[in-house]
């Protein structure tokens, strides 16, 4: 969700349904999503060696309810998709596609 909330991309959308210019955000995002978390567990590795943490949260988006969204202010939502928890924002992932 956390790629998704930084393409603007609704977690419910089919990916049969996204053009060449969303899959160009999406992609964008998972590589930032992936270099922030790996950058973020690096400092923590270093600040806590010799014992590192397991697992970091460096989100962008809150997982938290009733959170307001840090771009628009809108109240975070989750849903289940496919079983799997996702939160995201209505405003910046609309669900209209």
């Amino acid at each position: 969700d956390e790629s998704l909330f930084r393409a603007g991309i609704h977690p419910e959308r089919p990916g049969n349904n996204i053009n060449d210019e969303a899959i160009a955000r999406l992609h964008s995002a998972i590589v930032a999503t992936l270099t922030d978390a790996t950058q973020a567990y690096d400092v923590a590795r270093n600040a806590e060696w010799p014992d590192p943490p397991n697992a970091l949260a460096p989100w962008t988006i809150p997982r938290r309810k009733d959170t307001p969204c840090p771009h628009c202010g809108a109240i975070v939502q989750l849903l289940k998709v496919r079983g799997r928890s996702s939160w995201y924002c209505p405003q910046c992932q609309p669900s209209g596609w």
